[in-house]
């Protein structure tokens, strides 16, 4: 599994291990500069009600640079307004979640948990599986980020699991 690393931070394109073996798996390439423009567009959704779309727009900025905080929390922000409309009570539509559902590497099962978490934020479940994912990538203060509101989902839960503590602990 590589561990990706910015140099001097989170999330950098360069692989935790370098070899020239046909074997190597090519690392994502994050771009700080281009997902910023992704959530500068989102915010302007947001402001303009256009939650869902808002939403599809902080992921697709995530995409690009998964280690940023203020993308993460735009995207709950606009997640928790969808949902709070009459018309975004039900969570967004089936094409919008079907755009991040296939998990074809760790980055997108990442997104694909955070979508889960989004437009279910009272399952602990999708709380650990989104911090694990984070972890996986090597998104250190993300994973406590997420990790910290995840742990207290699974306090919180009527039947907290085991598993649940386990996987966060680890």
């Amino acid at each position: 599994m590589a561990l990706f690393r910015r140099p001097g931070g989170e999330g950098s394109a360069e692989p935790g291990k370098s070899g020239g073996g046909s074997g190597a798996v090519p690392a994502p390439a994050f771009s700080p500069d281009k997902a910023r423009k992704f959530f500068e567009h989102a915010a302007a959704n947001h402001e303009t009600t256009n939650y869902e779309y808002a939403m599809t727009l902080w992921l697709d900025g995530l995409r690009l640079d998964p280690a940023s905080l203020a993308g993460l929390e735009g995207f709950f922000k606009s997640t928790a307004e969808l949902l709070g409309t009459k018309e975004g009570a039900k969570g967004p539509r089936k094409e919008t979640i079907k755009q991040y559902s296939g998990a074809r590497s760790e980055l997108d099962r990442f997104l694909y948990a955070l979508l889960q978490w989004g437009i279910h934020p009272g399952d602990a479940g999708s709380g650990v599986r989104a911090t694990s994912s984070a972890a996986a990538l090597g998104l250190h203060a993300t994973t406590r980020w997420l990790g910290e509101r995840a742990l207290a989902k699974a306090m919180a839960d009527r039947r907290p699991r085991k598993e649940w503590f386990t996987a966060l602990m680890e």
